[in-house]
């Protein structure tokens, strides 16, 4: 979803909000792969000028920040989508449901989500610990637009769905049905690597860098880059962060690049799940 997003999605006058943080590697690294440099931690703090916009971490406030990010372009008449990727796990906050009614209030049309709906959570799976079943049709009773993907790992099946905009005044979500770990068979479906530390030389430790390997030695393939979101826009005025002046990044401006850096994320990959050319590891 995260390579969907940033490669043929997001425009300059997007933001994106990573309200499940605790997946917030993949995003760090993919910001550092296009020149910024978001500090690497377990969950993410605000830092709008390397592509960080809200501070996430606890589950279930990404939603209700989105929702005001929303609102406030619309009433300032400003440009620009709101995305937001939540848990299915996430689902469950009762601020989901809130802000799921305010967004159609104020038909928040510019206004995105994306749950990441892989059926597991913490150390668990969903129907042990409190079942979503019908999200999709939870979604529609609140007045959204909703639309699923059944193999969020397909590209080709995932883009045109995200480059879809609301078709009324209704904001728009797309249920996106995911594996847990998929593209390293040690981890897929099992909640236990939710938290577990790959140690030693086993299986998992060798998974791990036959990924790594292919994500160093290749290119994103399906997918169709997006230049609109290459180029770094102006500063100016934020109006989701109280009208403090600061740059920003958006999704676009790719800053100055070093070996040390390159090198930096390369090492970070050794301990994080990589990622086939058609395969998005989901934290």
């Amino acid at each position: 979803m995260l390579l969907a997003l940033y490669e043929t999605i997001l425009l300059e006058e997007d933001k994106f909000i990573l309200s499940k943080a605790h997946a917030s590697f993949p995003l760090c690294l993919l910001l550092r792969d296009k020149g910024f440099n978001p500090k690497l931690s377990t969950h993410l703090e605000l830092d709008p000028a390397n592509g960080i916009h809200c501070t996430t971490g606890s589950l279930g406030h990404g939603l209700p920040i989105a929702v005001g990010m929303a609102i406030a372009r619309k009433r300032l008449n400003r440009p620009g989508r709101i995305y937001v990727m939540m848990s299915d796990g996430e689902c469950q906050e009762g601020t989901t449901w809130e802000s799921m009614l305010v967004g159609a209030k104020h038909e928040l049309d510019n206004l995105v989500v994306l749950v990441d709906y892989n059926k597991i959570q913490a150390l668990t799976t969903l129907n042990e610990a409190l079942p979503l079943e019908s999200l999709a049709a939870k979604f529609n009773a609140f007045n959204w637009e909703c639309e699923e993907v059944k193999d969020g790992h397909s590209f080709d099946q995932l883009v045109p769905a995200l480059e879809k905009t609301s078709t009324s005044s209704k904001p728009r979500a797309l249920i996106v049905h995911t594996i847990k770990g998929r593209g390293i068979r040690a981890f897929e479906n099992d909640p236990a690597w939710h938290a577990r530390k790959i140690k030693g030389n086993g299986p998992a430790t060798e998974q791990v860098e036959e990924c790594r390997d292919r994500v160093v030695a290749g290119a994103v393939d399906g997918l169709e880059r997006n230049p609109a979101n290459r180029q770094p826009p102006d500063e100016a005025e934020d109006e989701e962060s109280g009208g403090l002046a600061h740059q920003n990044q958006g999704v676009g401006g790719v800053g100055a690049r070093n070996e040390q850096e390159d090198s930096n994320v390369v090492k970070s990959l050794e301990n994080v799940p990589g990622r086939s050319a058609k395969t998005v590891i989901q934290g």
